[in-house]
């Protein structure tokens, strides 16, 4: 699963006992609060208790707040949970202390869904679906953006470089970069010089297009729905896709991959490259089986003859993931020969298979 949203739970401590006491006042400047924020209130109700102070909580159509006031000790918790801008939560976060006029703040930042992880200051723990986790530290966070479609990390870490995480699932990372992009290419070397139709799907940091157009190809296309992640990379790594997003042998189709494959005539293509991942959430509704099945048939419906799919697999240890593919792949190109390629700022072997069209 992605992740599914953020949530920030806070302690404001040494507020004034009479803001705590009144319902009232309180109801009212949380209201205005949370709209100012950005976020929209489908219902509330609050529970005073008698001597003490009250309960409020509110179902928003992201998810929910509370909030709990202790007037005898000053105290006030909140509990904020979204699947939207966890910026939201800070606006709403600091509206209430300008209100409250707490003496000290407590903050805490949780990630939840896959992974689960508490937030720490220069720290990013990446999804997985195995038995462990790995974190990351960074020296500096260059851009952390969400869109419809997904969250956006990119970061600097001094062993590896530029990290790119979508939905906390690490995509790319400059120091081995080019292992990756190489593994993607490395199929597709027959088809050098032959003035070739290719399709990358996804991979909207762009990463491939200068292997993938040093094919010389006749015809590149690209389709990525999500155009966030080729303009962050365009500020903050240009070096990866050496502006070649916009290069006139590139066209660009602002859709997702099944829908480019399945609106493109039968065999039309010479190869397609699939840099979506294992984990294709962010591209479909589908279930993960669903979508594979429904990808490699679309494939090999827009692949001509003999024609070739490349394709990133995920890590070596997510057994499920690699099974999904592989039956989904194996009535459509058969056999599943796959090379694994050791990549440290993964920390695992990571799997890439090319395959040819059967015959139909």
């Amino acid at each position: 699963m992605n992740p599914l949203g953020h949530q920030l739970v806070a302690e404001l401590l040494g507020c004034p006992e009479p803001l705590l006491r009144d319902l009232e006042w309180l109801e009212r400047t949380f209201l205005e609060a949370v709209e100012a924020a950005g976020l929209s209130v489908v219902r509330h109700m609050a529970h005073p208790f008698e001597g003490q102070g009250f309960t409020l909580v509110a179902i928003i159509s992201e998810s929910h707040i509370g909030l709990h006031t202790y007037p005898e000790a000053g105290a006030l918790s909140l509990d904020i949970y979204t699947c939207s801008d966890p910026a939201k939560h800070e606006r709403l976060l600091d509206a209430l202390a300008r209100a409250l006029r707490p003496t000290h703040t407590r903050v805490a930042r949780l990630t939840r869904g896959n992974p689960i992880a508490l937030e720490a200051a220069n720290w990013l723990v990446a999804r997985s679906e195995l038995g462990f986790d790995i974190r990351y530290y960074f020296d500096r966070a260059l851009a952390r953006e969400r869109s419809a479609q997904q969250e956006l990390a990119l970061v600097e870490n001094p062993t590896f470089g530029k990290m790119l995480f979508l939905d906390h699932q690490l995509r790319l990372a400059e120091r081995d970069a080019p292992l990756y992009l190489e593994a993607l290419a490395r199929p597709l070397e027959a088809l050098r010089g032959q003035g070739a139709r290719l399709a990358l799907l996804g991979g909207g940091h762009g990463g491939a297009l200068p292997a993938l157009l040093g094919l010389s190809p006749s015809e590149l296309s690209w389709a990525e729905p999500d155009p966030m992640v080729e303009r962050v990379v365009a500020e903050h790594w240009p070096g990866l896709a050496q502006g070649l997003g916009h290069d006139p042998r590139t066209r660009r189709h602002p859709v997702a991959a099944l829908d480019f494959l399945e609106a493109r005539p039968e065999a039309s293509l010479e190869a397609v490259v699939c840099d979506i991942g294992p984990f294709p959430e962010g591209q479909s509704a589908l279930g993960r089986a669903d979508y594979f099945r429904r990808l490699a048939r679309a494939c090999h419906r827009a692949l001509v003859p003999g024609g070739i799919l490349s394709l990133g697999m995920g890590g070596a240890l997510d057994d499920r993931a690699l099974l999904n593919q592989r039956q989904a792949l194996a009535p459509f190109f058969g056999p599943c020969p796959a090379r694994r390629v050791f990549l440290p700022s993964f920390g695992q072997e990571l799997v890439f298979a090319g395959l040819r069209k059967l015959a139909d």
